[in-house]
């Protein structure tokens, strides 16, 4: 499938409850009090993302006895 953006980004969306977005809300506006940046629901998402995306990988390449760097993440485990 063809992006449909000609800069290369695509878009992920998706529901959640009230509730865990109220809990996202007040996250954020706790985190930018604490560091005095302000921490945006596509930061905060995206930092999840890459996060667990980083763990996975390293986790795949500890499995299959490799170096984490050599593990290609479009490949599928």
């Amino acid at each position: 499938m063809a992006n449909a953006f000609p800069d290369g980004v695509s878009i992920l969306a998706f529901k959640i409850d009230e509730e865990l977005y109220q809990r996202i809300k007040a996250h954020l506006v706790r985190e930018s009090a604490r560091t005095g940046k302000k921490l945006t629901q596509q930061g905060f998402v995206l930092g999840l993302i890459g996060e667990a995306l980083q763990q996975s990988e390293r986790q795949a390449a500890e499995e299959a006895g490799g170096n984490p760097a050599e593990v290609d993440p479009t490949e599928p485990t």
